[in-house]
């Protein structure tokens, strides 16, 4: 993030970073943004970029997994269909 955009500053890519990961992945938001913020000691106006860090990649993630979950049952609906199909015919 800080390659891309430079204003941003190294320690706040890193942080956001940091709780964004598993933050996608494990339904505990709140808890990843505070354990972020007191483990690299950063200000109380830098966890607001956190925040939205974390949320957005938990929201993204949850997406993905309906978009996953919705494939998969439109997938075993058709194969549904073609085996009904093949066996009346």
């Amino acid at each position: 993030m800080h390659q891309v955009f430079p204003s941003v500053p190294l320690g706040l890519a890193f942080t956001c970073m940091l709780a964004a990961v598993p933050g996608g992945v494990v339904a505990a938001t709140f808890s990843m943004v505070l354990l972020a913020a007191f483990m690299t000691q950063i200000g109380a106006l830098q966890t607001a970029p956190i925040l939205i860090a974390v949320i957005t990649a938990f929201l993204i993630m949850e997406g993905v997994k309906y978009l996953v979950a919705t494939r998969n049952k439109a997938r075993a609906a058709a194969a549904k269909q073609t085996a009904s199909r093949s066996g009346a015919g």
